[in-house]
């Protein structure tokens, strides 16, 4: 279901997804890696005879297929098997070849910060004299900036948004120089990210904003508490600190995780957003929607500028077992509403 999402957007076909799904044998771990290695490698290689043929576009589309199903297959390795490390190389180089495609390309970016420089991916929204808004994109720990490009790009660039994707101390890149993942070290991160995007000449130093997938939520949503230049934020997943969400991620595990941090605290993160921002719902990071829905009433009761995903507003909450994602193309419109009033 995660790699079929990634249809709307390109990264992945339903052909492919279930011509890999077939052989895939349950209780078999090998099969997954496999047959979603295989795809990968099919993708890639064709993509490689189409460029040398002079078919970009159609080589950009399966570059960003083949870097989407390396991913799937890297999902479950181990951390100490070498193939995690050669697989997200090759997921990286997809990415690169598709970003170079791009009309205007995009850039691979470093961006200084303490002892390590943090490696991001910059993608102009539109080319050019004018400085244009920006987004700043993370994820969880564990999620490299890549499965961005295969969720939201495509969505963000269309509306006139650039993009900045980056890997936090947490996340793979950074996780194999061993660079730690200390909270605070993730907010001064983001902050530098923010440094870079000031002193560009094509993003609009008021028009920046940020955007937190899955348990990246709890990351934006400290940045935005602690930073007072966003414009805008979006918490896709619910507002919540680290600690609720991993508690609420390792009972899904099964892990037993006694009691949940006091969700009263959310409160405090609200009151310390000086920017617009929106609560989503993901169900694969906080099923919790009566909290969402409590915290929207006391924002608004507040006058906090909250805003809540609009399936959340009618009373009657999602079914779990049917619903798959928030609805992201209401979420960059909301982004770029939100900056133009700003504007």
């Amino acid at each position: 279901m995660r790699i079929l999402q990634f249809a709307e957007t390109g990264a992945s076909t339903v052909r492919e997804c279930y011509s890999a799904a077939d052989q895939i044998r349950p209780g078999d771990s090998e099969s997954w890696y496999r047959e979603w290695k295989r795809l990968a490698d099919d993708n890639r290689a064709r993509a490689v005879r189409m460029l040398g043929e002079g078919h970009v576009r159609l080589a950009q589309g399966m570059f960003l297929r083949a870097g989407a199903y390396y991913r799937s297959a890297e999902l479950f390795l181990a951390d100490c098997d070498e193939r995690r490390w050669r697989v997200l190389d090759a997921m990286q180089n997809c990415s690169l070849q598709y970003l170079r495609a791009l009309d205007p390309a995009a850039e691979f970016v470093e961006i200084p910060h303490a002892d390590e420089p943090i490696a991001g991916y910059f993608i102009p929204g539109a080319s050019g004299g004018r400085k244009w808004p920006a987004v700043i994109c993370v994820n969880g720990e564990g999620e490299p900036k890549d499965a961005h490009l295969f969720t939201i790009a495509a969505r963000a660039v269309s509306r006139g948004l650039s993009l900045l994707l980056v890997d936090l101390p947490c996340q793979p890149a950074n996780a194999r120089r061993g660079v730690g993942s200390d909270r605070h070290e993730i907010e001064a991160g983001i902050s530098a990210c923010v440094d870079y995007l000031v002193t560009r000449g094509d993003v609009d130093e008021k028009l920046i904003a940020i955007y937190g997938d899955g348990l990246g939520a709890s990351y934006a949503a400290r940045a935005a508490s602690l930073d007072t230049r966003f414009a805008a934020a979006v918490c896709d997943g619910g507002l919540f600190d680290s600690s609720y969400g991993h508690s609420v991620l390792g009972s899904f595990a099964g892990r037993p995780h006694g009691r949940l941090p006091d969700r009263g605290r959310h409160h405090g993160i609200a009151r310390s957003i000086a920017c617009p921002f929106l609560i989503t719902i993901n169900w694969e990071c906080l099923p919790d929607t009566d909290a969402a829905v409590r915290l929207f009433d006391y924002c608004k009761s507040s006058g906090i500028c909250a805003d809540l995903e609009p399936s959340l507003l009618s009373g009657a909450l999602p079914d779990r077992q049917t619903w798959i994602e928030p609805d992201r193309n209401f979420i960059f419109d909301w982004i770029t509403l939100k900056l133009a009033e700003r504007h």
